[in-house]
């Protein structure tokens, strides 16, 4: 370890800081190491920035910093006490003002530190050009000197995960490395993520520094005089409590409370889409168009009495120009003759309406004089006017959600969006602005990682998408590592539409091949443990109305969980990480004080047995658990784990197991399972008034007169245990009470 320690460690040996995150740091020359629960995790690498085509960095071979001076500071802002060391670097030997300066803030009771780069005066010619380098780099991490450590990154579009050995395999890929999550073979862990300037943030190995470097990326080439740009570390406990905590930290930064259901009625309730992959994505019903088309199929829903309560219609409604960017973000008259809000006042519910980037002729530039920034293949509004105004034209034909959608397109495809430090944070936060101002939604579509976490600053973004688009029998069901990303920091995943019937759907689009989705059943399970939107697509007379009630109420309520599935902590706990698709979620009751817990977890393409026991599922005491679809049921306790036999796929078929597990009192004659859905115990179904030894007491809520079948179960749970079957009718208000004492009835 380094001689030269600072205040920042002297406090954590006396106790003052408790956290047990700390910086063992060098005074001479700003380098440190990172301890975790005192064993040194992480050493520094040199650091630097890129200025008039030179590199200014503390490595021997570029141009020399120069350390001017070292000073302590400390106070309290909304994440606690905190201690502070500021490095003023110049860039001449004889500087007397600092350039460019580096500080490592500690705080006291949280599991974080902050390493923030500030630059005094303008940097100019610093763009690399690239996006896999950087134009500053602070911190660095030469070294990982823990045993092993395991690590967890996402990148591209959507997100896409990666997983393996910290850092021997690691690779970073289209805009990767944000955020980047570390973890031992004890379940510690520590993320390393940008703080701040989202859209402009890098975390990759460095071209040139060789090994972890975060800062500002490569393509900007102009940094003004008094910028920051903050990196945070952030330690906790399993991937994905300490994933939770650390999106807690980003809401509580910009005082954006976390998403609820309620915010936002797509998220609450069934809808129906018509986006990529779905029967009607630019497809109408032969001889006719899209106003005569959806109106059919609000005419076939309420035939066979499946509740849709919001419609997304997508980019085939509106008028595109150069680049097949937006001209004219209005419905074209022949695809809605009579207007958008005539559709919506047939199909009765609220629209979720698509968009994409803006062509450089579109006519809001071209014609009605709002400020653009054009480009050669795409433009974008200078400020929140444009938004507001398509946006209220939008709102009073029925929208409720404004889909953003080619984000990743859109950033990669202009200049301005990656070569300026503030242009792409205007756009969205003149979107978000706009959305606030008119009560609208907003949902993400194609984001890169980035675009997740400035979603924390911006109230109205409550959805994002978590997976690429859905083609029948594709595999975009594969969301528990996205849906953990999106959670975390406080918005909703959605897995995209799917269709629900696993008969050939004739007619469909031409570049979808075979017209059939095998694994309907898998698409309607991930949708629902998504918790979030849950959009189906089959075209007329192919909607497979038993399987889409199984995700929610006879009114269209959706059926909800206390959060999305996610990849369970147990995966990343292996000298051989990889992607693995098992993951778990819970619905929580709370009868008087006291929370019952129902599990659900779903493992898929799994090459070996696996093992799940209380402990990997966050429970004790006495469970149920049974394979979704069977009536038999099992025991699982500290001495019976649950046990799966590995399950390879077929070409076609997807290969899984869903099992739901519920509490169960000993003593008591009977338990009530949950009913007979994909979320079988759900908030938005059952409100428990008694769950005792001795006998359950129940509320009911759903559509008047919906019939709710229960499962049920008493006596004991070895040999071939069954549950039995209990049918409830609501009354006219949409309720009833069913007791289980000595006998259960309703």
């Amino acid at each position: 370890m380094n001689r030269h320690i600072s205040l920042i460690v002297i406090l954590a040996i006396l106790g003052i800081i408790k956290a047990d995150i700390n910086i063992g740091l060098n005074t001479k020359n700003g380098h440190f190491n990172v301890f975790i629960e005192n064993q040194l995790w992480l050493t520094s690498g040199d650091f630097g920035f890129y200025h008039q085509n030179e590199w200014y960095s503390t490595k021997n071979t570029d141009k020399d910093l120069f350390l001017l001076n070292v000073n302590n500071s400390n106070g309290n802002d909304q994440f606690g006490k905190y201690n502070a060391t500021t490095f003023n670097w110049g860039i001449k030997k004889n500087s007397i003002e600092p350039f460019w300066s580096t500080r490592i803030t500690q705080y006291h009771n949280d599991h974080m530190v902050t390493f923030t780069q500030k630059f005094y005066y303008p940097i100019t010619n610093t763009g690399v050009r690239k996006t896999d380098d950087l134009v500053s780099v602070y911190p660095s991490f030469a070294n990982a000197t823990k045993t092993h450590i395991n690590y967890l990154t996402f990148s591209g579009n959507f997100g896409k995960p990666s997983v393996g050995v910290w850092p021997e395999t690691v690779n970073f890929m289209d805009h990767g490395g944000i955020p980047l999550v570390l973890n031992d073979l004890d379940g510690k862990v520590v993320i390393v993520s940008p703080f701040d300037s989202f859209m402009v943030s890098g975390q990759l190995i460095s071209p040139h520094f060789g090994y972890l470097a975060c800062g500002i990326e490569g393509m900007v080439n102009y940094i003004p005089g008094g910028y920051e740009y903050t990196t945070i570390l952030y330690s906790g406990n399993g991937v994905n409590r300490a994933m939770y905590e650390w999106g807690e930290l980003y809401l509580r930064k910009s005082s954006k409370p976390r998403v609820k259901d309620s915010d936002d009625m797509t998220i609450q309730t069934l809808g129906y889409w018509t986006d990529n992959g779905a029967y009607y994505y630019y497809n109408t019903v032969p001889h006719k168009n899209y106003e005569k088309t959806m109106s059919d199929v609000k005419m076939y829903l309420d035939s066979i009495k499946v509740p849709v309560k919001n419609y997304q219609l997508d980019s085939w409604w509106y008028y595109k120009g150069e680049n097949n960017g937006v001209k004219l973000w209005e419905p074209r008259h022949d695809i809605f003759p009579n207007g958008i809000k005539n559709l919506q006042e047939i199909l009765d519910a609220p629209l979720i309406l698509h968009n994409r980037y803006f062509s450089p002729d579109n006519l809001y530039s071209t014609e009605m004089n709002f400020p653009f920034q054009t480009e050669t293949r795409m433009a974008l509004p200078k400020d929140s006017n444009l938004f507001t105004y398509i946006m209220g034209l939008a709102k009073e034909w029925g929208m409720s959600v404004y889909e953003q959608d080619w984000l990743i397109t859109t950033f990669e495809g202009m200049e301005s969006t990656q070569n300026t430090t503030d242009f792409a944070e205007t756009w969205l936060r003149n979107m978000g602005f706009a959305a606030k101002e008119l009560d609208l939604n907003i949902q993400y579509c194609m984001p890169l990682p980035r675009f997740l976490l400035e979603s924390s600053k911006i109230d109205k973004v409550t959805q994002s998408r978590a997976s690429d688009d859905y083609h029948p029998d594709n595999d975009q069901w594969q969301v528990g590592y996205t849906s953990m990303l999106i959670h975390s920091l406080g918005i909703f995943p959605f897995k995209d539409n799917f269709w629900s019937n696993s008969d050939e759907q004739v007619g469909c689009p031409p570049r979808y091949g075979e017209c059939r989705e095998y694994n309907n059943v898998l698409e309607a399970i991930v949708s629902c443990l998504s918790n979030g939107p849950i959009g189906i697509s089959d075209g007329i007379n192919y909607v497979n109305r038993s399987l889409v009630m199984q995700t929610c109420r006879e009114d269209g309520i959706l059926l909800k969980l206390d959060r999305p599935a996610t990849v369970m902590d147990h995966t990343f706990l292996t000298k051989t990480p990889a992607i693995a698709q098992i993951s778990s979620t819970t619905s929580t009751l709370t009868v008087k004080n006291e929370k019952l817990t129902w599990a659900y977890l779903l493992l898929a393409e799994t090459e070996q047995q696996t093992v799940i026991t209380l402990a990997d599922l966050g429970l004790s005491g006495t469970y149920s658990w049974q394979n979704y679809g069977d009536d038999h049921i099992h025991i699982l306790s500290e001495k019976y784990p649950i046990l799966v036999p590995a399950l390879p796929s077929t070409k076609e078929k997807v290969n899984f197991r869903y099992l739901q597990i519920a509490p169960i009192r000993l003593k008591s004659q009977w338990n009530i399972l949950g009913e007979e859905k994909i979320v079988s115990s759900s908030r938005t179904r059952f409100t428990y008034t008694e769950f005792s030894e001795t006998s359950v007491v129940a509320t009911l809520s759903g559509a008047p007169s919906e019939i709710v079948s229960l499962k049920l179960h008493h006596g004991d749970l070895t040999g071939t245990a069954r549950y039995e079957s209990l049918k409830c009718t609501l009354n006219k208000e949409g309720t009833a009470q069913v007791t289980c004492s000595v006998t259960c009835t309703c």
